[in-house]
């Protein structure tokens, strides 16, 4: 199994599960500062896994903390602690000299008040003392765990506004990696979530959700279809869906997050050109960018580890401008991180790390 969670894209979905385990820890963090006596609906998880690693991040407020149960069951191997450190490491190893490295390394760590001076000791420590969930906690660096928190909190409140709107049953979502909203989320019955990725990633996410959801039930009741696809084979998966339902005159949401950074311009036409093609009247659709001003993409080809180093095909500051140019045309958003602060009243801390449009986010509805 190490072999399908440390390859390709699964890995880089291993990694944004434990940014997503941090702020569920957030949340009830935040919800037991509200109150002592939790909602039910949260008891599940408090007694079985906070209550075992109450480790969250400090900068994640109320106002940007959401819930994801399942995350946390992803971040408990051994190779998912390894993922974490060799990507740090290999982010460490861009300061040109041993001397400026180590210097960080103190800094970085002793804000989450531990004192090492080397890489070689902060590894060593996460390894040999601290379980997953906790050295995601230490290691993660705060820029990219708001990262990961507001792109989270804004999917989550778009498909819990079409969750309320009776109209829409279908939703879709590719590139799918270790994503759970078709568990966590309260999708009504009759509703039906398909999801698209490669088999050996759904592999993985079965393997370990099997057993999450005997400690944290699903809330949702609606229907799972999981199609193993390669999300350029759409004659492949939109005949799947086909056999299990799909009817392409009913509204469906789409979803494509961390997805078409791994595909060319040419490509993320061709696949928006698809699912325009399928989705009736009142469908909407969100796409998520990797921005070309940003500070992770001036620095990604050394940040990200092989093999994932070249491949990442594409990048762009205007998302929107894929989905209008294939009919999805009304109520057109462009969101940067920094303008999800704002819509969320978040106040994040510039530094050298600071958010300028690594992430945007578009949206749009068909007419």
């Amino acid at each position: 199994m190490e072999e399908n969670i440390t390859a390709g894209v699964a890995r880089t979905s291993v990694l944004i599960a434990g940014g997503r385990a941090l702020a569920t820890n957030s949340f009830i963090n935040e919800q037991l500062k509200i109150s002592e006596k939790l909602d039910e609906s949260l008891i599940p998880y408090y007694e079985n896994v906070y209550k075992k690693e109450p480790f969250y991040s400090n900068v994640i407020t109320e106002k940007v903390a959401s819930f994801d149960p399942y995350a946390y069951f992803f971040c408990c191997t051994k190779e998912s602690t390894e993922i974490l450190l060799d990507q740090t490491e290999e982010f460490l190893n861009m300061i040109p000299t041993k001397f400026a490295r180590n210097k960080l390394v103190k800094y970085l760590f002793s804000k989450k008040g531990l004192e090492f001076s080397t890489i070689e000791e902060s590894r060593k420590y996460c390894i040999e003392q601290c379980t997953s969930i906790q050295t995601f906690s230490i290691v993660y660096m705060d820029s990219l765990t708001i990262r990961i928190a507001l792109r989270n909190i804004l999917i989550d409140d778009f498909f819990m506004k079409n969750i309320k709107d009776t109209s829409t049953q279908q939703y879709v979502i590719l590139g799918a990696g270790l994503d759970t909203r078709a568990l966590r989320m309260p999708f009504a019955e009759g509703s039906t979530v398909w999801e698209v990725d490669f088999q050996q990633t759904f592999q993985f996410k079965e393997m370990v959700l099997n057993k999450a959801v005997k400690v944290i039930p699903p809330i949702s009741k609606a229907k799972l279809h999981r199609v193993a696809s390669n999300v350029l084979e759409t004659k492949q998966w939109i005949s799947s869906f086909g056999e299990t339902g799909f009817d392409k005159t009913k509204p469906t949401v789409w979803l494509l997050e961390g997805l078409v950074m791994y595909l060319t311009d040419e490509e993320i036409a061709m696949l928006c050109q698809e699912i325009s093609m399928i989705s009736a009247s009142g469908s909407s659709i969100v796409i998520q960018t990797l921005g070309k001003q940003g500070f992770m993409s001036k620095i990604m080809s050394s940040l990200v580890p092989t093999p994932l180093r070249d491949e990442f095909k594409s990048a762009s500051d205007k998302p929107c401008n894929y989905i209008s140019k294939c009919g999805f045309t009304n109520n057109i958003e462009n969101l940067t991180e920094n303008d999800l602060c704002k819509r969320y009243h978040f106040d994040f801390a510039r530094s050298f790390t600071s958010m300028d449009c690594d992430s945007v986010i578009g949206v749009g509805f068909k007419p």
